[in-house]
């Protein structure tokens, strides 16, 4: 994006990592802890009158998300006026769906997926609520399910939803 001229901003959680991030890439890194609404004021006190086109939002799955796209709202609805839009893409996960509790993971939400899985079924109702509540305003909010990314926290706890979904539900390579 940053080299298709868009204006990019990055985040991180910490100082530490904005440093890393910022020698890797030659735009603005904002830190901002999600958890944090002080953080999260402040990251939106850097960005005070710098119109948001696009909002990427992987910010953990429930309050984060909300209280960021809730601080961030002015800055999308400036790019949102001359522009005809601005958008928010909420990163979900299949495992927020109804329809993902099945007779074969069924022993995934027993070991596992309650938590996770209830926590982004209500990002999806968010998402849902955010986008009929901000579409007058121009701005529309959309949640993507990427899916399983193969890593060490996610390899032994995914295999049976893997395995009960078949090459549908292969897992992304870092």
């Amino acid at each position: 994006m940053y080299q298709a001229g868009w204006n990019v901003v990055g985040t991180a959680r910490t100082n530490n990592n904005a440093e890393k991030l910022n020698a890797l890439a030659p735009f603005k890194i904002v830190v901002i802890d999600t958890s944090d609404e002080t953080s999260i004021l402040e990251a939106a006190r850097q960005l005070e009158g710098q119109p948001i086109d696009l909002f990427i939002n992987n910010a953990v799955n429930t309050a984060g998300p909300f209280l960021v796209t809730r601080t961030l709202l002015p800055n999308l609805q400036l790019a949102a006026k001359p522009n005809g839009g601005a958008s928010v893409v909420q990163l979900s996960s299949y495992l927020g769906s109804i329809g993902s509790y099945t007779t074969e993971t069924t022993g995934f939400f027993k070991q596992v997926g309650y938590g996770y899985s209830s926590s982004k079924a209500v990002l999806n109702m968010i998402t849902r609520s955010l986008a009929f509540d901000l579409k007058p305003s121009g701005v529309v909010v959309v949640s993507v399910r990427p899916g399983y990314v193969d890593r060490n926290m996610t390899q032994d706890k995914t295999r049976g939803l893997r395995d009960g979904h078949g090459q549908s539900h292969r897992q992304a390579k870092p």
